[in-house]
């Protein structure tokens, strides 16, 4: 009987220890861009309030008591 080989299994990438030091650096940087950008700016809620009353079929508006719409968003490509 022959003893099992050690090779890597069939579609299994060699990682060196250079590539997992890349990748380590580039999950370190993400991770830092995601703390420090991890909030949400009153613009994009007002965007997304915009965007769900449109999307529920009640128009362009912020609040749904009011009988004129006012147009309160800055952007309407984020908007649709």
């Amino acid at each position: 009987m022959d003893s099992p080989s050690h090779s890597p299994q069939a579609g299994a990438l060699p990682w060196s220890g250079r590539d997992r030091w890349h990748l380590l650096l580039l999950w370190a940087v993400y991770a830092a861009l995601v703390h420090r950008f991890w909030f949400l700016t009153d613009d994009a809620y007002i965007s997304f309030r915009y965007s769900n009353n449109l999307a529920n079929g009640l128009g362009l508006r912020f609040n749904l008591g009011e009988h004129v719409p006012v147009e309160g968003y800055s952007n309407l490509l984020w908007v649709l």
